[in-house]
């Protein structure tokens, strides 16, 4: 489990995930930088469709719905 800081909310959004991948820093390049991939992980369908409603509102509130609707690939859900 970990929790993630989120600017302006008041409590971390806590989740659980797995390490999938890692770069250390001595392997790390331009296209290919140091940081690691985390596959999360949901005890249930309403638990991931929260956190992602979560995840949507905070893009939408932070960056406005145009840029949120580029990063998402979608138009975020109201």
């Amino acid at each position: 489990m970990f929790a993630l800081g989120i600017p302006l909310t008041a409590e971390p959004l806590r989740l659980r995930g797995k390490v999938i991948w890692i770069v250390l820093p001595e392997e790390a390049s331009r296209a290919n930088p140091a940081g690691m991939g985390i596959e999360f992980q949901y005890s249930s369908e309403a638990e991931r469709l929260e956190t992602e409603a979560a995840v949507e509102r905070l893009l939408t509130s932070e960056f406005g719905e145009p840029l949120a609707t580029k990063l998402l690939g979608r138009k975020p859900h109201p």
